[in-house]
Order: structure tokens, then sequence, then C-alpha cells
């Protein structure tokens, strides 16, 4: 996983916050309201509520590859807006094409249900 760039694109796409989401700011209730929701949990709450995580992250593709996939008839049903498939997209660009002897025994149980 390359960290610095990972943080860098994450923060490229969610910073400056709005006023109304800076901790302090009467409107900010709660931490983990403020940031949205970065790759990584995209990944884990989207693409694997239909398929096994090795599925996304052994893949080694571009950005236009996994948005050509986010934008096919069987994945825009997820609900995710443009920039939020951009972000993900990026996410997996950075992070994904992991060798499947370096996924965690655990995550490579079982098939994929998709």
């Amino acid at each position: 996983m390359n960290q610095p760039l990972t943080l860098a694109d994450y923060m490229s796409f969610n910073l400056p916050l709005p006023a109304a989401k800076v901790p302090g700011h009467p409107a900010t209730a709660v931490w983990d309201k403020v940031l949205p929701m970065d790759g990584r949990d995209m990944a884990l709450e989207y693409c694997q509520s239909c398929h096994i995580i090795t599925v996304v992250i052994t893949q080694d593709r571009s950005k236009q590859a996994w948005l050509g996939s986010l934008n096919k008839p069987s994945h825009v049903q997820i609900k995710l807006n443009a920039a939020q498939r951009d972000a993900l997209a990026n996410y997996l660009v950075l992070n994904a094409a992991i060798p499947i002897d370096q996924v965690p025994e655990d995550l490579r149980a079982g098939g994929a249900t998709y």
C-alpha cells in the first residue's frame, strides 16, 4: 500500500472541508461524520457486498478500467456518486494489485458471489 500517495489522493478529493464540517463548528457534533468515507472503506462497504475482497484488490487496472467497471449496468446501482466513483477508482489504482499470497488467508476464503 502506498500510504503517502493514498493520503494525498484522499485529501485532494475531500479537502478543504466546508465550514460547517470543521471540528469545533456548532454544526459538527461527531468526528466520524466529519470526513467522507475513504477508498478502503468504500471498497469494503460496496465491493465486498457482492464480491470477496480479493476479486477487487488483486486486480492491476488503470483508472479508466476501474471506472469502466463501476459504470457498467451491474455496478451502477451501487450508491456512489460520480466523485465517489472517481475517488474509489483512484484508491484502487494506488492500492490494488496485491499478490494473492500477500492477502491475509481469512480474506482469501470462499469464492465470489457475483
